[in-house]
């Protein structure tokens, strides 16, 4: 047990251990050894076999896989890398079972040359034991013959043993009887030992035999199962040659895909971030329009404020100036004496202010009229760029719509090839694109673009009402600029009337001194009288000292107020200059906001460039779309082309299926009049047979007379009475050599007849053989023809497929258009309602505007009011002047009257209250000038609020700036990189538009030439079937004639006797001749388009001549054997079934070429009838859209002939889906051409269809 574990153990270790324990096992061990190697053999070749089997299958099931992955290669693109991954998959498997085999090879044979090295050195084992057990045995058979004579003999190590221990006791018996029973143990030890050697001989050669014949068959299979997995590598290795290329070819196309891909993603990403950008600037020009809003409405309110001051400021002026007036009337008539001088230096100095004002005033109108033209100017340029704008803005949004036409033409742009690879591109884009924004993107965009583009119009409007408001303002300015004029031009009357009022006074003061001279003529003239009133004199002087003083005072206080009028007046000249400071500000920051204008026009017209760029690409696009749309037309009619040509070729080949049928038919009845000829050839060699034999009977019976005759010669010549037999004899005999030699001439034409029939028939044998092999050509050809229908099928249906997901992606589209379409109808709405807001705004800047017209007219009404109520004033001035001056002359008057003291008194009294009056107009005009004062320090207060604004505002000014013009430069730089960008992408497409076009044209070329093919090999069968056919109409009517020819011979043998019956016949056959011409040429005739052949009417039978028909016999007189051949009227029954069969085949060919001439009229206008309905399918899907139409067909109504219309004939041809007659009509319409002679030939017949007949 334990050597049967160490071998069983063993036999799985490796050799060096397997023959280090083989060395010291038994027999038993051995054998069991070997039974166990044999089944372990066993084992390893049932794993072998099962091992080759999965192999095997897997190796089938993974060319199936392949097979399958390879047809699944075709139709599948996503799956070819994966498909290329099993494939290697697979090939590793094989040569890791290639390997595993190799291993298992290498095992087998090391462990077969172990086993055989094991088995020798068990043979060699064997042997020794072999020998040393027969030296054994025959030591022991030597013991046993020589131990009853001999005790001690030389034996075996065991033997001596045996023997030392017998040889104490030598004579025993017991030991004798213990050694031969050890003799005889032995001795079957012996033969069992031989017998298990014998048998371990036996199993060991057995084992040699199996393990030589399985070695043999694993060697086989080994070698059947490499060739099978070199074969299977090869085909391996093939298909995966072809796999890699048809992998590398998808790669191309995947590289190419995925670079269109990119483009088309780089393309969206630049216009998102140009979307971005733009709404970037939109938000920046947004914001800058507020902020210039603010201002300008900060500039409102400060102009505003300017005028209301202004307007304060005029009133203060006036009532100042009135109040000055009051104070001059008062000051004038204090100053009526002692202040000429000092009033005509002040006059002097106000006349050369006046002068520098009005030099300066001039100056200042100077500069405003060039600011108020430039103004216009600037108003004038505004204009022309808001009407260049507007037309921009108009091509701009013609060229979004035409982007809008191109978008909703898109999905029908890509051709046949690229509809798998733009459908995953299109389902990335939809991912990409539904993660990025939803289903809104270029769309919104353009019209955020469109909105932005209206707002900003809207803030072009509102910056150009701003600049109209600043207009009027410059007209106010000039208004008030004007009244200033008007002021300082009244001021100047003024200071004339003062200057007259002045003289006025001068020779009123020259009046006085002569008064006074007079009085003083009167004082002398009175001395005495004064003398005597010195009290009274004294009195009256001490009153006019202090009537002086008085005057003096009022004097210089006027003086005073005139002074102070002087400084209120430079004052307010002072506040006139700051007025013309602020208007120079505020024309600084005028043209600072002219500057800011020009850069928003730059602004402006840098967005007008890139919008312009963007029509000019989208333009591209356009032009890039209509050579897409148009190489699709020209692949969609090669399709239709394609199509029509495969009917074409189906109707073809069911007409030569007919006519093969047709020939089938033909070759049939031929058969049967070839088998009838046969039976007519065997009949008439019967008949020949007969002829033979009569001939022989009557040779025979011309020799028995011969013979009668030599004997009647010989009998003759004994009698003389029967020379009259004899020579009626040799009469007979003359006769019958006649008949014997016509009879061999018509034997020698039946030859000859049966010769020709021969070649005849041999010849129709040949014909049969071609037209089989013809047949055998056509039916290949239509199996090729068939072929090429089940592809050009394929190849439809592959079409179709791609028309139907082009269809879904066309409706797909169309309802994104849709929706975009409503959007833009909702967009439309929006911007209907932002209108009319901005209308609404506009009216209300309109009421707002007349209201301040209104509250300036009322204004300048209240100052001609004010003016008015100042005249008043003066004239009451004058008036009080006028009264004081007749006061004065009434208070002399009443000096002189009265010189008492009670008119003192009286004077003293009315003097006082003069004064107080006086006073207390003082005390009016001093409160006057305090409310004055006050009204003049809360307007500085406000003047330096309104600066301090000032500056805060124009800090604000520049910070704006320095920002936009930052703003400017990061924009430029977008711009550049937008160009370069630009650059790129229209390089990419003009390279891939050249890579389409070069696709397009070579399958252009291949479709053509397999057009071509097609349209050779149709002809070329059409041209053999027709000469097949012409030809076997000319046997036809050749076999006609010589059956015709035939009967009339054999009519003509029986009836040789009779001269009438041979002329009847001759007659008839010539007439059957006549009648087989004319139906030959009848039928014909009658096949059009047939090509008619010139048959030779056979000749007739040699007649015979006079002396023959003279010198033949009766054939009443002579024994005549007939046999049975058709009658004459049965050939004529034949042969008008014949023609008949040949009138109603003609008829029948007549009716085909008529209804087959019916059908294509028909399937031509079931194609159009079939292409209407398409259209029309196509014209219901875009009806939803009526309004765009509608839009469009007006345009082109009003529109004048030229290139405008032809600008719209592809959206029309889009819309409607015209015919190309329509769209040549169209075109022709928008060139200005008219069609009339069309109109007139079509007149109530082309409301019928062709095939009614009628037309």
């Amino acid at each position: 047990d334990s050597g049967g574990t160490g071998a069983e153990s063993a036999a799985p270790s490796p050799a060096g251990a397997a023959k280090s324990k083989l060395d010291t096992l038994s027999k038993d061990d051995l054998i069991k050894f070997a039974k166990k190697q044999m089944a372990a053999m066993q084992k390893m070749k049932s794993r072998c076999a099962e091992d080759e089997e999965p192999a095997r299958g897997s190796g089938i099931a993974k060319m199936l896989e392949l097979s399958g992955l390879s047809q699944g290669d075709s139709s599948h693109g996503d799956g070819e890398e994966t498909e290329a991954s099993k494939l290697r998959a697979a090939l590793e498997d094989l040569q890791a079972q290639n390997t595993m085999l190799h291993d298992e090879l290498t095992l087998l044979s090391n462990v077969k040359s172990e086993l055989e090295a094991e088995l020798e050195r068990a043979k060699e084992e064997f042997q020794t034991e072999r020998e040393e057990l027969e030296f054994k045995i025959d030591e022991l058979q030597m013991t046993r013959e020589s131990a009853p004579s001999e005790p001690v003999v030389t034996l075996d190590p065991d033997q001596q043993e045996v023997q030392g221990e017998s040889k104490e006791p030598a004579v025993n018996t017991e030991e004798q009887q213990k050694l031969r029973d050890q003799c005889e143990t032995l001795t079957r030890e012996r033969d069992s030992a031989l017998a298990e050697c014998q048998h371990m001989r036996d199993i060991l050669q057995s084992v040699e035999i199996e393990l030589g014949e399985k070695t043999k068959d694993f060697v086989l299979q080994y070698q059947a199962m490499r060739e099978q997995g070199t074969n299977t590598v090869r085909e391996l290795q093939d298909k995966i040659e072809q796999l890699s290329q048809e992998r590398d070819g998808l790669l191309v196309k995947v590289k190419d895909v995925t670079e269109e891909k990119n483009t088309l993603m780089e393309n969206t990403k630049e216009q998102k971030l140009k979307s971005e950008d733009l709404k970037e600037m939109v938000n920046t020009l947004t914001k800058e329009r507020d902020k210039i809003q603010s201002l300008l409405q900060m500039r409102e309110e400060e102009m505003q404020k300017l005028n209301d001051e202004r307007a304060k400021e005029f009133e203060r002026l006036l009532e100042e100036k009135e109040k000055e007036a009051l104070l001059l009337r008062e000051e004038k008539e204090k100053e009526l004496k002692g202040l000429k001088k000092e009033m005509e230096d002040e006059v002097q100095d106000l006349k050369e202010e006046r002068e520098k004002i009005e030099e300066s005033l001039k100056e200042e109108v100077g500069r405003r009229q060039e600011t108020v033209s430039a103004l216009e100017l600037t108003i004038k340029e505004l204009s022309t760029e808001k009407a260049d704008l507007h037309q921009k803005l108009e091509e701009a949004s013609s060229g979004l719509a035409k982007a809008q036409e191109e978008r909703e033409l898109l999905g029908s742009r890509n051709s046949g090839h690229v509809v798998d690879e733009l459908e995953k591109e299109r389902d990335l884009l939809r991912k990409s694109l539904e993660e990025a924004q939803g289903g809104r993107r270029m769309e919104e965009v353009q019209k955020e673009f469109q909105a932005h583009i209206e707002n900003l119009e809207q803030e072009r409007n509102m910056l150009r009402n701003n600049l109209e408001e600043l207009v009027k303002d410059t007209e106010g300015l000039q208004k008030d600029l004007l009244d200033m004029k008007a002021v300082s031009e009244k001021i100047s009357e003024e200071n004339q009337k003062l200057q007259a009022q002045i003289s006025l006074m001068t020779e009123e003061k020259e009046e006085k001194e002569n008064e006074m001279e007079n009085m003083e003529k009167e004082r002398r003239e009175y001395k005495e009288q004064l003398t005597e009133k010195d009290s009274l004199i004294f009195q009256l002087r001490n009153e006019m000292a202090v009537l002086q003083v008085s005057s003096v005072a009022t004097l210089k206080e006027e003086v005073e107020s005139l002074k102070a009028e002087r400084e209120k007046m430079n004052s307010s000249m002072k506040d006139i200059i700051h007025g013309a400071e602020g208007y120079k500000n505020l024309q600084i920051d005028y043209d600072r906001q002219t500057e800011q204008l020009d850069k928003e026009r730059e602004r402006v017209e840098a967005a007008e460039r890139q919008i312009a760029e963007l029509t000019k690409r989208l333009i591209l696009i356009l032009l890039q779309y209509e050579t897409l749309s148009s190489e699709k037309e020209d692949l969609q009619a090669g399709m239709e082309t394609m199509r029509s040509t495969v009917r074409q070729l189906e109707t073809q080949n069911q007409e030569l299926q007919r006519q093969s049928a047709n020939l089938d038919k033909d070759l049939l009845a031929e058969r049967a009049m070839k088998e009838q000829k046969i039976k007519d050839l065997s009949s008439a060699m019967k008949e020949v047979e007969e002829l033979t034999a009569q001939l022989r009977k009557q040779q025979q019976q011309s020799q028995q007379t011969a013979q009668e005759l030599e004997q009647l010669r010989k009998e003759a010549q004994q009698n003389s009475l029967l020379d009259m037999e004899m020579a009626d004899y040799e009469r007979l005999v003359k006769e019958l050599n006649s008949k014997l030699s016509e009879k061999d001439e018509r034997a020698e034409e039946l030859k000859t007849q049966i010769n020709t029939l021969t070649q005849k028939e041999d010849t129709l044998k040949q014909e049969i053989e071609a037209l089989k092999s013809q047949l055998d050509q056509g039916e290949e050809k239509t199996s090729k023809m068939k072929q090429l229908l089940v592809k050009t099928k394929k190849d439809l249906a592959d079409a179709k497929k791609q028309e139907s997901s082009l269809m879904v992606l066309q409706a797909s589209l169309k309802g994104e258009l849709e929706a975009n379409q409503q959007q833009l109808e909702t967009s439309k709405i929006d911007v209907c309602e932002l209108t009319a807001e901005r209308h609404r705004l506009q009216e209300q800047l309109r009421s707002v505007l007349e209201q301040q017209q209104r509250t300036s007219s009322s204004l300048q009404q209240r100052i001609n009011s004010l003016q008015q109520e100042r005249d008043t004033a003066k004239a009451e001035l004058v008036a009080t002047t006028g009264e004081f001056e007749s006061y004065k002359v009434r208070v002399h008057n009443v000096l002189k009257q009265q010189k008492s003291k009670t008119t003192a008194q009286s004077e003293g009294d009315s003097g006082k209250l003069e004064r107080e009056q006086l006073s207390s107009q003082v005390e009016q005009l001093r409160s006057k000038l305090a409310e004055t004062q006050q009204s003049l320090q809360s307007s500085a207060a406000e003047l330096q609020q309104l600066q301090t604004e000032h500056d805060t505002l124009l800090e604000r000014h520049n910070k704006i700036l320095q920002e936009t013009i930052s703003k400017e430069a990061e924009l430029r730089e977008r711009l550049l990189s937008v160009q370069s960008e630009n650059v790129a992408l229209r390089s990419d497409l003009s390279q891939t538009q050249v890579d389409l076009s070069s696709q397009v044209e070579a399958q252009r070329q291949t479709y053509r030439e397999q057009l071509r093919k097609l349209q050779d090999d149709h002809r070329a069968t059409v041209e053999t079937l027709q000469g097949q056919l012409t030809r076997v109409e000319e046997q036809l009517f050749n076999l006609q004639s010589q059956n015709s020819a035939v009967s009339a011979q054999a009519s003509r043998k029986p009836l040789g006797s009779d001269p009438q019956r041979r002329s009847t016949d001759q007659n008839q056959a010539g007439l059957g001749q006549v009648a087989l011409s004319d139906l030959q040429s009848m039928a014909r005739e009658e096949g059009e388009g047939m090509e008619t052949t010139e048959t030779e009417s056979p000749s007739p039978a040699l007649l015979p001549s006079l002396e023959q028909l003279l010198t033949s016999p009766d054939p009443k007189q002579e024994p005549f054997v007939w046999t049975v051949e058709p009658t004459k009227e049965e050939l004529s029954q034949k042969l008008t079934t014949a023609t008949r069969s040949m009138e109603h085949m003609n008829s029948l060919l007549h009716e085909t070429e008529a209804t087959n001439a019916v059908l294509m009229e028909q399937i031509t206008l079931l194609k159009s009838e079939v292409r209407r309905l398409e259209r029309n399918q196509e014209r219901e899907k875009s009806v939803a859209n009526l309004e765009y139409l509608k839009n469009v067909l007006l345009q082109f109504i009003f529109l004048r002939s030229g290139s405008e219309r032809q600008a719209l004939l592809p959206v029309i041809h889009t819309m409607l889906q015209l015919s190309p007659e329509e769209k040549s009509k169209l075109a022709a319409i928008a060139q200005g051409e008219e069609e009339g002679a069309g109109s007139r030939g079509s007149g109530w017949t082309s409301y019928l269809h062709s095939w009614s007949g009628i037309r």
